[in-house]
């Protein structure tokens, strides 16, 4: 990273990614990127960094992804402009970590529910452990492992 001093501590990237609501997803897509906002639930599983996320059964992002799984990702929040009375003292107010990773679909069952309890808790912070089977087994549960990732935050954000 170039500026030194707006790079987030690892510590803080973990803080935020509990806090963020979405990620954008970046796939490969021939000549141009295709990028999807979506819901993420994160967990830290066996020393590795998990997001969650669910779809339908079918779509441009699952074509993408049987095609290839390694995805780019961003998410971002405190985004603002610092108030200045002269325009060219004017900046910005940001927390966002962007990195790689590998998405793949859960097919377990187990694993499909404990994906959405963490979606659940993230989303709605409420402990959700029990789902009806016939809507657990028509969703589709994206796994994002990360590579790497790196946070940036304007000096002035907490």
């Amino acid at each position: 990273m170039r500026r030194k001093e707006k790079q987030m501590s690892k510590e803080r990237m973990y803080e935020y990614l509990r806090i963020y609501d979405v990620v954008r997803i970046a796939f490969n897509d021939k000549d141009y990127p295709y990028v999807v906002p979506m819901n993420f639930g994160y967990e830290c599983i066996d020393g590795k960094d998990i997001l969650y996320m669910h779809c339908a059964e079918e779509g441009k992002k699952l074509d993408l992804m049987s095609k290839n799984p390694k995805v780019g990702f961003e998410m971002d929040v405190d985004y603002g402009i610092t108030n200045s009375q002269n325009p060219s003292e004017c900046s910005t107010s940001y927390t966002s970590i962007i990195g790689t990773g590998i998405l793949e679909k859960v097919d377990s069952y187990s694993e499909k529910i404990s994906a959405l309890s963490i979606l659940m808790k993230s989303l709605t912070e409420r402990d959700v452990q029990v789902f009806d089977k016939r809507i657990v087994d028509k969703t589709t549960i994206l796994k994002l492992t990360i590579k790497n990732m790196t946070g940036k935050q304007d000096i002035q954000s907490t």
